[in-house]
């Protein structure tokens, strides 16, 4: 990774097993700052259209926005390069210059929390999705 900020590894490049239509159609998403004109305009609405509807686009958001080096143009998470420049500026002003450790700490968290809600047994009296699809109660 050769990004200038070294707590921008915390926040990882999305997995996803299925293809996404930015690795099946990357011609899409390429977007240079002095391109201009309806074509472009168009192309690049039909790209922020594909990442509306992508699964991974809040991690790839968090991704190209913690490695600016390596997203300086394109379409990424359905922004622009200046769209992604204002993102930055907003979070620094809001959590300050680390805001990516704070960012990552907050998925870790959550991400543990997730994980510690599915291994956590049921309480007694409190019914789970599962029991009731299998008619136990």
């Amino acid at each position: 990774m050769s990004s200038a900020d070294p707590s921008a590894a915390d926040i990882p490049f999305p997995r996803i097993h299925k293809p996404t239509s930015c690795r099946t159609s990357p011609e899409l998403f390429v977007h240079e700052y002095e391109e201009r004109g309806y074509q472009v305009t168009q192309r690049i609405a039909a790209a922020q259209a594909q990442c509306a509807v992508c699964p991974v686009a809040p991690q790839c958001l968090k991704w190209a926005l913690a490695h600016p080096e390596e997203t300086p143009t394109g379409i990424w998470a359905g922004t622009t390069a200046r769209q992604r420049t204002v993102l930055r500026t907003r979070l620094i002003a809001r959590l300050g210059p680390d805001w990516i450790t704070i960012v990552a700490a907050a998925d870790r968290a959550r991400r543990e929390r997730v994980l510690a809600e599915r291994h956590q047994p049921p309480t007694p009296g409190v019914r789970s999705r599962a029991a009731v699809a299998e008619g136990v109660y």
